[in-house]
């Protein structure tokens, strides 16, 4: 959004904003590793909201999804119930899109081989899909994931079965 690349970076346990014309560093969200308000440990993945104000961050090794304000990383507030497999909680979360309307939060669950789906203003899980395994509806190390455009198919990178699942959103 506003000519701004978003890039989680694990290694350093920060987001890496950038000029998306000449890919020079704009600025650093996050204060590094651990499980602060604004530190991160080991993001994997983001998804910004359509007017470019919210970060959702994939916060894998913390186990939640971090929302941030884009502009300064200012803290919002966290989706996700802690580490666990029950409903609303996380186990590596991966990757993440937002519905086209913005009202659907995907996270893909690494850890839970599945993906969550959340309403982005509150955190309220909706629902959940998927378990471990190869068959129809399963996953096996699920690590990213794309909306098509009009919002109708998820598409998860599922990892350890060398295949992308198209789902319906």
């Amino acid at each position: 959004a506003d000519g701004r690349v978003f890039v989680a970076q694990g290694g350093t346990h920060t987001i890496g904003v950038f000029a998306a014309d000449d890919g020079r560093r704009l600025r650093t969200l996050g204060e590094g590793r651990g499980a602060g308000e604004r530190q991160l440990y080991g993001p994997a993945g983001v998804a910004l909201s359509a007017d470019g104000g919210t970060l959702f961050i994939a916060d894998s090794g913390n186990h939640r999804v971090a929302v941030w304000r884009a502009a300064d990383g200012a803290p919002l507030r966290r989706i996700g119930g802690g580490a666990g497999s029950g409903p609303g909680q996380l186990r590596y979360p991966r990757g993440l899109a937002l519905s086209p309307d913005g009202a659907e939060l995907f996270v893909v669950d690494w850890g839970n081989h599945m993906v969550s789906v959340f309403e982005p203003r509150t955190g309220r899980h909706l629902r959940s899909w998927g378990r471990r395994g190869s068959g129809a509806g399963e996953f096996n190390g699920p690590s990213y994931c794309a909306l098509s455009r009009d919002g109708r198919a998820l598409f998860v990178a599922d990892t350890r079965n060398h295949r992308v699942v198209a789902c319906d959103a």
